[in-house]
């Protein structure tokens, strides 16, 4: 007997979101995909999206962080708002 598994996918790009649950549809992967757009720089955004998660779940067994940002350029040529926004993104959301 297979296992099931809610994975929620977490992005800004709500383009990829989508082809991502196609994706796992059309793979028939087990389970249910929730695709969310959140701004993981916004921590009233991120509490918000686990306390959804955990209402909807009531648990999270595995947590996959990958998100990662570059804003190319030299360090001494950023804005300080681009420094800041790939700390908390690269991170700040992880800690």
């Amino acid at each position: 007997m297979g296992r099931s598994a809610t994975v929620v996918a977490v992005d800004l790009n709500e383009d990829g979101l989508a082809t991502l649950a196609g994706e796992a549809a059309t793979k028939g992967c087990l389970g249910r995909l929730s695709p969310e757009r959140s701004m993981l720089t916004d921590r009233a955004a991120v509490d918000a999206l686990i306390e959804e998660v955990m209402e909807q779940c009531g648990k999270i067994n595995i947590l996959v962080n990958n998100a990662g940002i570059t804003r190319d350029g030299l360090l001494m040529n950023m804005e300080d708002d681009q420094f800041d926004t790939v700390l908390n993104v690269n991170l700040r959301r992880y800690f």
